[in-house]
């Protein structure tokens, strides 16, 4: 099987994406975690913010 392969099966495609997606959101929001006014809100919103914190970061 060629490098990627597993990314053929649906199941595997999708385990693979969640691990990803979260370990990209945990890499954005552990650094202001300790901010206040993260801590005071529901974390769907915490994970709507990050796209807009992650292109702020890249372009810092």
């Amino acid at each position: 099987m060629a490098n990627g392969g597993f990314l053929g099966k649906p199941v595997s495609s999708r385990r693979y994406l969640i691990e990803h997606t979260h370990e990209q959101v945990s890499d954005v929001l552990n650094p202001i975690a300790h901010v206040e006014v993260m801590q005071n809100i529901p974390s769907q919103e915490k994970h709507a913010i990050v796209p807009y914190l992650s292109h702020f970061l890249c372009h810092q």
